[in-house]
């Protein structure tokens, strides 16, 4: 069963009465100095295996999503003998709703428990925060350079009506116009959408097919894109999540979360995948490296 994604204290959708979604370890205490503030550091990604990953995570002071300029990161594995550190510079990214998060790209080179250490200043001083999380010999969703699944996803041409295909309330019927089996055949980029826009967890779904609408309308001929709705059967529920029945399609691609979207190579290989919401700006630069 899908598990949805859940940022503590962050997203602005969830309902109190709402099943209790799987948490994030809490973080550990943080390094900084007693009189330094501690911050809370939250990650919006859970799928980690060995190998490069994208991580992203909101920043938390008292509560409240903070986004300061000069963010420095450091990944640590636990019990290493080396204690060697991962040090990046994070990107911070707008997300809808006038909230946003931090990402970057970081190299895991063995299984086990890491430690994301945040390290920034708040009004003057210095602040930390940190963050624990598992690395898995490999992930459970696609991996970067691994063949993408041929899925047959459900299209237009399967069912009576486009609402059958999709919780989106405005859908662009060019997104389920072939299946993924059918694009990878194409000789062309696919990139492909996993979101339930009237049901996400974390209010960002149904922002993130709006980018992929216009992606599509960016580049009308040169790739293909597709959403699969995480449910199989949208108009059957009624508005009720209880009666969701969640798309084979996702198990066969190992998901746990979503949104969750990925780019594939005209290859049929995966080239780029982002867990929670992606920035316009991140998809275009995958795309653009695609058809260089």
């Amino acid at each position: 069963m899908l598990v949805a994604l859940l940022l503590v204290s962050y997203a602005a959708c969830t309902n109190p009465s709402d099943p209790t979604p799987t948490t994030i370890p809490t973080p550990a205490p943080t390094q900084a100095a007693s009189d330094d503030p501690e911050l809370t550091v939250v990650l919006a990604t859970t799928d980690f295996g060995v190998g490069e990953n994208r991580v992203a995570f909101a920043i938390l002071d008292s509560g409240s999503a903070v986004a300061p300029e000069d963010v420095n990161a450091a990944f640590v594995q636990e019990g290493s003998e080396d204690g060697s550190e991962i040090r990046l510079q994070p990107t911070y990214r707008e997300w809808p709703g006038s909230r946003g998060l931090y990402t970057v790209q970081a190299n895991f080179d063995a299984p086990g428990v890491w430690r994301l250490q945040v390290n920034t200043a708040m009004d003057g001083k210095a602040a930390a925060g940190n963050a624990r999380f598992q690395v898995n010999p490999a992930s459970s969703s696609p991996a970067l350079g691994a063949d993408a699944p041929a899925s047959r996803n459900k299209t237009l041409q399967d069912v009576a009506s486009i609402q059958e295909l999709t919780t989106d309330s405005m859908p662009d019927e060019g997104l389920y116009s072939i299946t993924i089996a059918e694009a990878l055949e194409a000789d062309m980029p696919l990139v492909v959408t996993f979101a339930t826009p009237a049901f996400c967890r974390t209010a960002t779904c149904g922002p993130q097919v709006e980018v992929l609408k216009d992606l599509r309308a960016r580049y009308p001929e040169q790739v293909n894109f597709i959403h699969v709705e995480v449910f199989e059967n949208p108009v059957e529920m009624g508005g009720d999540l209880t009666k969701g029945r969640v798309s084979p399609v996702l198990e066969e691609w190992g998901l746990m979360t979503e949104p969750f979207t990925f780019v594939v190579d005209s290859s049929g290989r995966v080239s780029a995948k982002f867990e929670a919401f992606a920035t316009a700006e991140e998809l275009v630069e995958a795309i653009e490296k695609n058809l260089a």
